[in-house]
């Protein structure tokens, strides 16, 4: 006859030591899937450290690349407003306004591309900075590519046309030179040709501000997220966070007597004026806009924000802030 007693133990051992290898197999698991989850953290804030790296250089290559079409566009006014003679035409840079050799922008996307091929391995709490970052690789990095294409066929077409119909633009005679400046100074259809060019030029510095503006965006925010012990660039905007309190005190509706600009915080907590360019604080009352414009806002004598003065590459506007 079977020991119901000795049995009821047996089975009671057995569920024991099955229970113990299962908690065993279990502890195992949980401690490799830490480890697992640890390299690959490490492997991507590697990456993130290479981003910032490309970011930087990035940052820098644009941050020219705004100056230099602010300067043109500012170029492009003086000719179609009538503000330029002769001895203007002394700079080989109003000379060759709309004929330059253009070259397009490389920005350097091999760490972020490695980055998004591993976009299993990313961890939750890194999601948003990747979201950033493809608003200024793929968004704006991708329409850059766009405007510059229409760029470069329109001063194709423009090199073409001039290059078949006038014989001065061979300057190969001494007259030659003489001949171009006339024409630049008097030729209707010389000055719509700036005009078009102006537009697309206003069109690709839009998308400039912008990544110039979600770059630097990404830049402070992995550099914050990783606690790099590694210096902060002196090519990139180290955004202050101010209080929204702060902020506030600056939003309002300014005039300068030809034109309203309003300033606004946005929905990422973030100064913004015309409705598109981040405004970075640089200290106090001094901001410099994804454009590269500075504004400096002055109070009043019982210390509230009552005017804005905006440098613009040659030009300062001074506003007074009408509406809060």
């Amino acid at each position: 006859m079977i020991d119901t007693g000795a049995t009821r133990k047996y089975i009671l051992y057995a569920i024991g030591e099955i229970t113990l290898v299962v908690i065993g197999i279990l502890i195992a698991l949980q401690f490799n899937t830490r480890h697992q989850h640890n390299l690959n953290k490490q492997k991507i804030e590697k990456l993130f450290e290479e981003v910032l790296h490309d970011l930087d250089q990035d940052i820098s290559d644009m941050t020219s690349q705004i100056e230099r079409y602010k300067k043109k566009t500012s170029w492009s006014r003086k000719v179609l407003s009538n503000e330029l003679d002769k001895s203007d035409y002394e700079n080989q840079e109003y000379v060759h306004l709309i004929t330059y050799n253009f070259e397009p922008i490389q920005f350097k996307t091999k760490a972020f591309d490695r980055l998004l091929h591993n976009i299993e391995l990313i961890p939750d709490e890194y999601i948003y900075l990747v979201e950033q970052l493809q608003e200024a690789y793929h968004e704006e990095a991708n329409a850059i590519g766009e405007v510059e294409k229409e760029l470069r066929e329109f001063m194709i077409m423009v090199y073409n046309e001039y290059r078949n119909s006038f014989d001065w633009y061979s300057n190969s005679e001494s007259g030659h030179h003489s001949e171009r400046i006339n024409y630049h100074l008097t030729s209707p259809k010389y000055k719509n040709d700036v005009h078009r060019y102006q537009q697309i030029v206003r069109h690709l510095n839009a998308h400039f501000n912008g990544f110039y503006r979600d770059a630097t965006i990404s830049y402070n925010q992995i550099f914050k997220k990783l606690n790099l012990e590694i210096p902060f660039s002196r090519d990139v905007k180290n955004m202050h966070s101010l209080s929204t309190e702060k902020l506030m005190e600056y939003e309002g509706l300014y005039d300068d007597g030809s034109e309203k600009i309003t300033i606004e915080i946005n929905d990422e907590g973030l100064l913004r004026a015309f409705n598109r360019m981040v405004l970075f604080n640089e200290n106090q009352d001094t901001f410099v806009s994804s454009g590269l414009d500075t504004l400096i806002f002055g109070r009043g004598s019982a210390g509230f924000v009552c005017e804005l003065t905006e440098i613009y590459t040659d030009t300062i506007f001074n506003s007074i802030r009408i509406e809060e």
